[in-house]
């Protein structure tokens, strides 16, 4: 996938940590079923598989796009009702599409400028977008770091 041999053992990964959310026995009709799966701190979840797999339809399900018919998901520990996507994002989880060009909310960005953009109220003071306060807000989920260019965005807004 990156074009070389990649030894896990010669990279610098953060530590896993405790369970911050789980699903068990999660299903949607005519999508998936019984879908179990863990999330820990300092991990990042990917969901792959072929069209018509429910890769898609399980991200939906973990981000609040569609409600699950059966199972649970819980937030550290907690049961986690996901109503819809506000109340996911209140609850710390999003998603970035598959196809961000298309449904990416800003396509021409970052990551971590898209990451940032639904925490837009804490991070910027009237109207002024505070680098190191996003850099703060992203470093528990990404230690090594997002490197975003805020000019880049300030200019995107600007131009249009």
């Amino acid at each position: 996938m990156v074009g070389h041999e990649v030894d896990v053992n010669e990279l610098d990964l953060p530590p896993v940590g405790p369970t911050l959310l789980r699903m068990r026995g999660g299903g949607l009709r005519n999508a998936f079923s019984d879908a179990d799966l863990e999330l820990h701190r300092s991990e990042i979840l990917g969901i792959v598989g072929l069209i018509g797999s429910g890769a898609l339809e399980l991200g939906a399900a973990l981000t609040g796009a569609v409600s699950l018919d059966s199972g649970s998901i819980e937030l550290a520990g907690q049961r986690l009702l996901l109503k819809n996507r506000r109340t996911a994002l209140k609850a710390g989880i999003g998603l970035i599409p598959p196809d961000r060009e298309t449904e990416g909310m800003f396509p021409t960005l970052s990551v971590a400028d898209n990451a940032l953009a639904s925490a837009f109220h804490q991070i910027s003071s009237f109207g002024w977008l505070r680098a190191a306060a996003g850099r703060a807000l992203l470093a528990p989920v990404c230690p090594s770091g997002i490197h975003s260019f805020w000019p880049m965005w300030l200019e995107a807004h600007l131009l249009r």
